[in-house]
């Protein structure tokens, strides 16, 4: 019998894994019901992203803009920090731009990192480059998604902390902050790692549509 599959950004995901199948040039074929799955293996839940030469125009100027908002989140940040400890206390907020500005910052980031991830679904994005340390890639790959992870998650638990004044969002806002730069940084040591010791030009990739 083959698995109920249900559609999602293009991608088919199982309900149920069958025990056993095989990779096959055509697909996955299930050694129990002997059909082909093209694209998704059925006894997994790893989506087929696609590899492609470059990253998009799109998604070059997307990685820019998150990127120097996420450090003007971190300029904006202690002005609506000051707001929220006041406001826990009582008393009265008087109108900061700043503070404005870093709301705003932040659901931009949210909307932008979602359209990233969407594109990354659906366009692709390039292979590994080749060389280095098996480390150092398992290094980059964990660091690129806790970098993801961090880009929706903060804007969310800041909104929860501000719009709903929940304390416990605001503590794991402030504690999110430190990881997000600590990923942050692991981002762009590895830049500077492909760049001047790997010298394989990594970050051309960001810089010209392919």
């Amino acid at each position: 019998m083959p698995p109920r599959q249900v559609s999602w950004w293009g991608c088919r995901w199982p309900i149920w894994w069958p025990s056993s199948c095989a990779k096959t040039p055509e697909g996955w074929r299930n050694a129990g019901h002997g059909r082909i799955i093209r694209g998704i293996s059925p006894c997994s839940c790893e989506a087929p992203m696609k590899v492609t030469q470059g990253y998009s125009g799109t998604q070059i100027a997307l990685h820019w803009i998150v990127a120097v908002l996420i450090v003007m989140q971190f300029g904006f940040g202690d002005a609506i920090a000051t707001a929220f400890d006041a406001a826990s206390k009582g008393e009265e907020i008087a109108f900061n731009p700043m503070i404005l500005q870093h709301v705003a910052g932040g659901a931009l980031i949210l909307l932008l990192g979602i359209w990233r991830l969407k594109l990354i679904l659906t366009r692709g994005a390039p292979a590994a480059p080749e060389g280095g340390k098996p480390a150092a890639k398992i290094l980059a790959k964990a660091s690129t998604g806790m970098l993801y992870l961090f880009m929706l998650a903060m804007p969310i638990s800041g909104s929860v902390a501000w719009f709903g004044g929940v304390e416990a969002a605001a503590n794991m806002h402030n504690l999110g902050k430190i990881f997000l730069m600590l990923f942050v940084l692991l981002h762009i040591a590895g830049a500077v790692y492909h760049q001047v010791v790997l010298k394989d030009n990594l970050i051309a990739r960001m810089m010209k549509a392919g």
